[in-house]
């Protein structure tokens, strides 16, 4: 595009372009404008069947298959995306209870069937020692609950054999990957 051309393209044929570029560049993009309500599923795949032979047309189609407008980040939508590679489905975003009822916690994810919870540490998450200490405390009351807590970073999604192993031991000191946990029900909103 010359400089100082004004031409604007649409956020369905951004997240197109983005395509180009792979399956997870596309599912981060397009996890974050569904995310916001900025396009719809619809939207992303008319756009997709629009130029079926423009390049990245094919792996848009795949991505919105793979998108959860529920993941809040980059970083979510990665570790959603390996956890699957990986063999484990998860529930994105769920609101956990406890033995009474009350609300416990919002999670990032949640392994189905069992009381496994991952959480994905962004840079900026721990702001300040106030804010450490508030997810000290959340994860101890989840321990109580029964929940194991596997805590991913950046670095550990260059690691996908170091990340399985890590959930298979949490699943294993959760009890069983088939009990289900009753306290566990999809949110989306605030923690």
């Amino acid at each position: 595009m010359p400089r100082g051309d004004s031409r604007v393209i649409g956020l369905p044929w951004a997240v197109l372009g983005v395509a180009e570029e792979g399956l997870e560049a596309a599912v981060v993009a397009g996890d974050a404008a569904l995310h916001r309500q900025l396009v719809t599923r619809g939207q992303l795949l008319e756009v997709a069947a629009v130029q079926p032979r423009r390049r990245g047309s094919g792996t848009l189609g795949r991505a919105v298959a793979r998108m959860d407008p529920a993941c809040e980040s980059p970083g979510e939508s990665l570790s959603r995306l390996l956890l699957g590679r990986l063999g484990f489905r998860v529930r994105s975003q769920v609101q956990l209870v406890d033995r009474y009822g009350a609300f416990l916690a919002r999670v990032d994810f949640l392994v189905e069937g069992s009381r496994v919870v991952v959480e994905f540490d962004g840079l900026g998450k721990y702001a300040t020692p106030d804010d450490l200490r508030r997810e000290k405390l959340r994860q101890e009351r989840l321990e109580r609950e029964g929940y194991v807590v596997v805590r991913l970073v950046w670095g550990d999604l260059q690691h996908p054999a170091e990340v399985d192993a890590r959930i298979r031991r949490a699943l294993a000191r959760a009890g069983s990957a088939r009990r289900p946990s009753p306290a566990a029900r999809a949110g989306h909103r605030k923690r």
